[in-house]
Formats: structure tokens, sequence, C-alpha cells
């Protein structure tokens, strides 16, 4: 159920959910637990802060595209389809919290241009696809992928403000990251199994001491201040997320 201009709306029992008429300023989305389908565009441009998807449901092209103000997000889903949540959160004042359960594959563009406070992702994750998150913001520029990873597909991480990226060594397909400003850590074994050199980008093999002593790194966060600077800074270089 959602609520907006003192209207309430509501699918309760529909399976498909088409979201609203038009498109109106929706503070939150409750998704039903009936909904499988949420359909493309679905809730685009909807001004949502607010949303929760607790029973597994697909979710379309562009279903959530544009909602700047999203604040907090819990997203119960198999497959972020592409572009599905393109410049959330990227005119919040600190970018949202999204936390992300069952998800398997996360497609491309899914999360372009965004804006997080903190991204929680599932150990279930097996696929990050091309530019899945092009040009996005992180408070926390280190970034730890799953466990259970297998692909990641090229330029995933490009334009981010990410400083370094561990992968896990289940990844079994890796595209060339292009930003030659991220550390790609890896360790021996996956660096050997999957022969990578410079063309992946900036790849350091850390051993097991080394990324144990760097765990206190990976917990810092970045300031709410820096985090504000950059956005700042992305528009002047008119290279906003809002795009």
């Amino acid at each position: 159920m959602a609520s907006y201009n003192g209207i309430k709306y509501q699918n309760s029992n529909l399976e498909i959910c088409l979201g609203p008429d038009k498109n109106v300023n929706l503070t939150e989305v409750d998704i039903s637990p009936k909904t499988k389908i949420i359909t493309r565009t679905a809730f685009a441009n909807c001004g949502i802060e607010r949303l929760d998807i607790h029973n597994e449901t697909e979710i379309f092209d562009f279903a959530f595209f544009h909602n700047f103000l999203l604040e907090d997000a819990f997203i119960n889903c198999k497959i972020i389809s592409p572009s599905a949540f393109t410049s959330c959160g990227s005119k919040t004042d600190i970018g949202m919290e999204m936390t992300l359960v069952n998800t398997i594959s996360i497609a491309e563009a899914a999360f372009a241009f965004c804006c997080f406070n903190k991204l929680n992702l599932p150990d279930t994750l097996k696929s990050i696809g091309e530019r899945a998150f092009e040009g996005t913001l992180f408070q926390n520029t280190i970034l730890v992928l799953p466990r259970n990873l297998e692909h990641i597909g090229l330029d995933a991480f490009y334009d981010t403000n990410l400083t370094d990226i561990y992968l896990p060594d289940s990844i079994k397909s890796l595209e060339p990251f292009a930003d030659s400003d991220l550390t790609v850590h890896v360790s021996k074994k996956l660096f050997d199994k999957l022969n990578l050199d410079n063309s992946f980008g900036h790849i350091v093999v850390d051993t097991e001491e080394t990324i144990g002593n760097n765990m206190d790194m990976l917990l810092e966060k970045m300031s709410f201040k820096d985090l504000n600077n950059r956005l700042i800074q992305k528009e002047i270089n008119n290279e906003t997320i809002h795009r």
C-alpha cells in the first residue's frame, strides 16, 4: 500500500502490480505479499522514500527508476532487472540504505548513478552485470563482495567513488575494470585461476595475512561531508548521477 495526496494506493489482491495510474509522489510503498510481478516502470519517478518488498517478487526493467529521494529499501528479489533502481537515492542528504535478500543476479545498470549510505549484498548473489553500479556513490569506499559471487560484468563499478574492492575466490569469470582509480584485491589462488593481468584493472594480490591486517580499514566509513562534496563535484562536472 502507498499513500499520496491523502489517497491510498493498494494492490493487495493483484499478483501483478502495475503501479499508480500516473507519476505521483509516494512517500512509502509496501508491496503486498501476494504480488509476484512488479511491471516495467511501475513506480518510476514516484518520489518514494521508503520501500519494502518482503515476499520474493520479480522486478521488471525500470520499475523504480529515478526515485531520487529513496532512503530505506528492503528488497526480496532473485533478479534485479536492468535499470530497475537507476538514480535512486541520489538526491538524499546521505544516500539510501538498501538490503537485498535472496538475490542471485544484479543486471545491467540496475543500480547505476545511485547513492548508498549502506548496501547489504546477500551471499546468494552469483552475478553482477555490466555497468551495474556505474557512476554510483558509496559512503564506504571499500567494498567486499559476497563470498559466493561468480561473475562480474564489464565496467560493473565504472566511475564510482570506490577506492578498493575485494573479490572472493568463488569468481569464475571477470571482465575488465576500466576505472584506473579502483584497486581490485584478489587472492593468489584467484589471480592464478583467472590468469589476471593489468588489462583487468589495478590488480593487487593479497595474502591472507594482508587481508587480515586490513580488516579495520574495510570497516572505515567515508564521512557524510566527503560524500556531499563528491555529489556537488559530480554536478559541477556535469556528470551528475541524475541522468
